[in-house]
């Protein structure tokens, strides 16, 4: 993979406002010679592999509207300024930025509000196409399920922190829109394999799976399945080896007496999903859990889709996570029991278990 390329889509995605891309630029001409610098960069058309031509257009595309924006701004006079709108809700006035980014059902905006004497960063998140407004609706359900258990105060760090939602107004359609804490120094597992494609330290996996397999069994044992446990919904908190489950959007609560199905699945990770979400679209506790060893696998430089692990991979390692992918019922079941197998592996393997820096690393 092009290191430039992934380093300037890691940017674009990041990227809240047009001059978070472009910088302190003053006319149409100084932004035209910017885009064309990053544009030879980023066209897809310079790239042969899939995997970097996929990333080439995806990141192409989030150029060229970050293009249209700062022309925009720029013959309105607005670029370089700080531009805020203020929105006001049930619970607390809110203050948005201008800029946004898109994900695939999803825009989000920055945003803050004031309480208790203190600035708070948060997130504003509207769908986009009024017909997907379902799936918010689904995540806040699934949330408030998880949040009122016995068990919340526990595990919810393990949860993305909710602060509001509301129907959002433009006129013509109603969008559903929440708010959510923003989650500042995380990273997806996306960025994870970005930042080590040839594979992390086994060690490092092993405190993630762990961490990921507490939220899985907090989510289980109150009947709710994630659906997508995929590395774009799976974040981790490096220096504290902290993580979080997000995007509940796709999550079903107790499918084998109410019924639910998974209401969709993400077209960029259909080769990961479980035959029984495929074909059914009927998820169970193992679907979660297949799921979460095939992060796992890429994390160490494997193919999760055919759940081969590198050679290096202490070989006790690769047996338990191909285990842990079989079809069907033969996938494990319970994640709190698969958890303490794990630990009991880990302790065989590495003796009592110590704290293990980890750093990101994207000039890599």
């Amino acid at each position: 993979m092009n290191k430039e390329l992934e380093l300037i889509a890691n940017q674009l995605q990041k990227a809240t406002k047009p001059e978070d891309v472009f910088g302190k630029i003053h006319n149409e001409d100084s932004l035209r010679r910017s885009y064309r610098s990053l544009a030879k960069l980023t066209h897809p058309d310079v790239y042969q592999t899939y995997e970097e031509k996929h990333l080439a257009q995806s990141t192409f595309g989030r150029l060229v509207q970050w293009f249209d924006q700062a022309i925009e701004k720029i013959r309105s006079g607005r670029y370089g300024r700080t531009e805020e709108v203020t929105l006001l809700t049930k619970t607390r006035k809110y203050e948005v930025g201008n800029g946004y980014t898109e994900s695939r059902n999803f825009n989000i905006y920055p945003c803050h509000f004031y309480e208790d004497g203190q600035t708070h960063s948060a997130t504003l998140r509207i769908v986009r196409d009024p017909r997907r407004n379902h799936i918010s609706r689904n995540e806040i359900r699934i949330l408030n399920i998880l949040f009122n258990s016995r068990e919340a105060s526990i595990f919810s760090p393990y949860l993305p922190t909710l602060h509001d939602e509301f129907i959002y107004e433009n006129g013509v359609t109603s969008h559903h829109a929440a708010i959510f804490e923003e989650a500042k120094g995380w990273y997806s597992l996306e960025d994870v394999h970005k930042s080590y494609p040839n594979g992390v330290d086994p060690k490092d996996m092993a405190w993630m799976w762990r961490r990921l397999l507490v939220a899985l069994g907090f989510a289980h044992a109150n009947s709710v399945i994630h659906g997508a446990v995929l590395p774009c919904n799976i974040w981790i908190q490096p220096e504290e080896h902290g993580l979080m489950l997000k995007n509940w959007f796709y999550s079903v609560h107790d499918p084998a007496t109410s019924g639910e199905t998974v209401p969709d699945t993400e077209p960029a990770y259909v080769p990961w999903y479980p035959q029984e979400i495929l074909k059914f679209e009927t998820p169970t506790f193992g679907s979660d859990i297949c799921m979460s060893a095939r992060c796992m696998i890429q994390l160490l430089g494997g193919d999760a889709e055919k759940g081969t692990i590198p050679d290096w991979i202490p070989n006790p390692i690769r047996m338990f996570l191909r285990g842990s992918i079989l079809p069907g019922r033969r996938t494990p079941q319970d994640a709190w029991a698969l958890k303490q197998e794990f630990d009991d592996l880990l302790k065989r393997l590495w003796g009592k278990r110590t704290f293990h820096p980890f750093k990101m690393n994207f000039t890599h």
